[in-house]
């Protein structure tokens, strides 16, 4: 037995209206109330001539007519159309965006539509059928399904001739075909009121092009698209899903499906080259996994050889094939970018560094912040660019490979060159502009200013969080730029970079990161042949080894440094180089040698009108004073130290100093006084974000604990630098932990 349907309904209505009962309806027309019965309970077809006289006699002024026809198309129609493509075979991942189609869609009733986003080969279209395969079973209309060549070249499907082919496969016959757009698009609305169904709309250019093929409540609507598609969202209040490319084990399992897992546990290393070249886009990977077999012999080791090659891994990507070649994928998007989006895109291709800060991107372009932002925002709507946590632009591996060969092609080389410098210029710019807010005028009267690099750093006013927050963000991008970068006409700008990290990483104790820094741009300063730069290069290097504790290696960096000093070396520059040795001395136990050095180091940076150095050479010529029993010196230097770190108000600085102050007095047996020294430049270590020096001030404390013999307050102390040092990866934290069980074996006096 059929359900009642409308037209059913809709008599019985007409009935109530008229005061009409089935008998009498039956003797107004040709029919008995026995077949008008049938008819209205389904056991019988709606015959049309039966429809006009039932109509006629209730005087429904054609509604029961319209509602017949209506209902003889629908039943006409497929039960269940199911337009979906066949889901992609092996299918992995996707179980994050899944679900949240399953929460957007949720409540029945209402009208739903998720627009899927996201660059090109990411998998919406296979995302989008997944879900639908796995949903349509709740859906009595079904699942439709159109390619809507949106962006496409030619001419992309029109609405009306999507709609004309949804209404074919609704049962529509030829006269309703012909009827104005808008009439036709309230016929499929109304079907599918009756019928809830999945539409599934392909590659959609805007909100014009499928406005008419959206259906009333009940159903769900999902588009996709590589584009924002905002107009869309806004007029149907529709959820937003972008989305990502695979993560690593993802693009593993899917490498594995279309190889093997012998090929990929048999050369690991190439596995995850492969996919990391190739972004994560899961098209990419199939394409990779199929040239993997026309290989000779077919390894990972040979194709990933072919994808470290920036000249070479568009190749792996081109086909005859337009679905399967990279040129003409990206060529849909980077064609439609207005001119400033497109040279933007190009230059990006080319930078030296791959994620890079917006204001980094102005630089790079020649243009201001907000200009650059405006033709980012094109690069954001077609998904060719995408934004890092920490607030930077990257492109894709591909994208990127693409970018850079119409860089090379589509810009003048010299422009392209400096473009390149441009970006250098830049880091070296910023990077002096944060050392100065880390250490205030540690370089004194030489430091370089925004003349020095003819673009305009990114600023940070003081702000010493936001300094910190900049170079730990950028370090290992600066890295690899001084280690890599080949720029003549970038000059000075690669090792003055380099030197400008010396402030972060004494604050930081980075000394792997110091290190590398250190020696990159040792060898940038040579290539160009700068005495200054081998001076200040030289200088970086002996701190950082100094900062490891390889104090014989660190002297001989600071004496080549010395002697590398002309003639027009300024004091500043001759002052750190003596402040390293002094400290290294100290740290040799060298004391008298130290204790003069320091003193030269005190007055060269006060002839620099370099205060921040001078309070640094005072501060730590303290307790080496105190170690020569010089209690005079010792108290004099402390106490100048604190005043004019005061006056500076830096909060490592002053830190330093009331550590140095905190050690000075702890070497003459004034330990309480001592402890409170370490107590207030842990308050300031702690604000000042100084890891590795609140561990050292912890190790200082506990030390003093114990010299008072309060161990419980001394294994207190050890236990919160271990776990600063552990955070840190610092081996220090073995002798630490290797002390406070030392302890665990004392009894703390009563």
């Amino acid at each position: 037995m059929r359900n009642i349907n409308s037209f059913a309904a809709a008599v019985e209505r007409w009935r109530r209206e008229r005061g009409v009962t089935l008998g009498q309806l039956a003797g107004m027309t040709s029919y008995s109330a026995s077949y008008l019965s049938k008819m209205l309970h389904g056991w019988r077809p709606l015959l049309p001539a039966a429809v006009s006289e039932i109509d006629r006699a209730l005087s429904a002024g054609g509604e029961l007519e319209w509602l017949a026809k209506q209902q003889r198309v629908g039943e006409n129609a497929p039960i269940r159309p199911m337009q979906l493509p066949a889901t992609v075979p092996g299918f992995v991942g996707r179980a994050e965006q899944l679900r949240r189609i399953d929460v957007a869609v949720g409540k029945r009733g209402e009208a739903v539509l998720v627009a899927i986003e996201g660059e090109y080969w990411v998998g919406k279209t296979a995302l989008a059928v997944q879900w639908a395969a796995n949903a349509v079973h709740g859906y009595p209309g079904g699942c439709l399904f159109a390619d809507l060549r949106g962006l496409a070249p030619g001419r992309p499907l029109t609405s009306e001739s999507a709609l004309d082919g949804f209404l074919r496969t609704l049962g529509a016959d030829a006269a309703q075909l012909e009827a104005p757009l808008p009439d036709k698009a309230a016929y499929y609305r109304s079907l599918l009121s009756r019928r809830p169904a999945i539409v599934v709309l392909d590659n959609i250019g805007s909100y014009e092009q499928v406005k008419d093929l959206l259906p009333g409540a009940g159903s769900v609507v999902l588009t996709t698209s590589r584009e924002h598609q905002d107009a869309l969202l806004m007029k149907t209040g529709g959820f937003r899903l972008v989305v990502p490319p695979l993560n690593r084990q993802e693009s593993l399992t899917l490498l594995r499906k279309r190889t093997s897992d012998a090929r990929v546990d048999a050369d690991p290393g190439s596995a995850d080259l492969v996919v990391e070249t190739c972004g994560g886009l899961p098209m990419a990977i199939s394409i990779a996994a199929e040239q993997l077999a026309r290989r000779r012999p077919p390894t990972l080791q040979r194709l990933a050889a072919e994808l470290i090659d920036e000249n070479r891994v568009l190749d792996v990507f081109t086909s005859s094939d337009r679905e399967i070649n990279i040129h003409g994928t990206i060529d849909l998007s980077y064609l439609a970018l207005p001119p400033r989006s497109a040279r933007l895109f190009r230059l990006l291709g080319i930078s030296p560094v791959r994620d890079i800060a917006p204001a980094g991107i102005a630089a790079l372009a020649a243009v201001d912040e907000d200009t650059a932002s405006d033709a980012l925002s094109a690069l954001r709507r077609a998904h060719l660019i995408e934004e890092t946590p920490a607030g930077r632009i990257r492109m894709s591996p591909l994208t990127r490979a693409y970018a850079y060969l119409h860089g090379l092609v589509d810009e003048p080389l010299s422009e392209v060159e400096r473009a390149r410098d441009r970006v250098i210029r830049w880091y070296a710019s910023s990077a002096a502009a944060a050392s100065a807010a880390l250490m205030p005028g540690w370089l004194g009267r030489q430091a370089p200013s925004r003349e020095n690099f003819g673009v305009r750093p990114a600023t940070f006013t003081g702000d010493y969080d936001a300094a910190m927050s900049w170079c730990a963000t950028e370090a290992a991008t600066v890295i690899n730029l001084v280690r890599s970068a080949r720029s003549v006409s970038a000059g000075d700008a690669l090792w003055q970079l380099a030197a400008a990290f010396l402030p972060y990483f004494h604050l930081s104790k980075d000394w792997t990161a110091w290190l590398t820094l250190a020696t990159a741009g040792l060898d940038a300063a040579r290539a160009v042949e700068n005495p200054a730069g081998l001076v200040r290069c030289l200088q970086n290097l002996g701190w950082a080894l100094h900062e490891l504790g390889r104090d014989h290696e660190a002297l001989e960096r600071f004496e080549q440094a010395a002697q590398a000093h002309c003639d027009d070396t300024d004091d500043g520059c001759r002052a750190w180089t003596t402040l390293g040795t002094a400290s290294a001395f100290a740290a040799l136990n060298r004391l008298e040698e130290a204790r003069d050095t320091f003193a030269r180091a005190e007055q060269l940076f006060f002839s620099a009108d370099c205060t921040f150095g001078a309070v640094l050479a005072l501060s730590m010529a303290a307790p080496v004073h105190q170690r020569l029993s010089d209690t005079t010196r010792a108290d004099i230097s402390a106490a100048a130290a604190l005043a004019q770190a005061r006056k500076l108000a830096s909060k490592p600085l002053l830190g330093s100093v009331h550590h140095h102050r905190g050690l000075m007095l702890r070497q003459r047996h004034a330990l309480r006084p001592a402890l409170a020294e370490f107590d207030a430049a842990l308050a300031l270590r702690r604000t000042g974000r100084d890891c590795w020096a609140q561990a050292q001030t912890h190790v200082a404390r506990a030390e003093t604990f114990t010299e008072l013999g309060e161990i419980a307050a001394a294994r207190d102390a050890y236990s919160q630098a271990a776990h600063i040092l552990d955070g840190l990866r610092d081996p220090q934290g073995t002798d630490v932990r290797a002390r406070i069980a030392l302890l665990a074996q004392q009894k703390a006096r009563p």
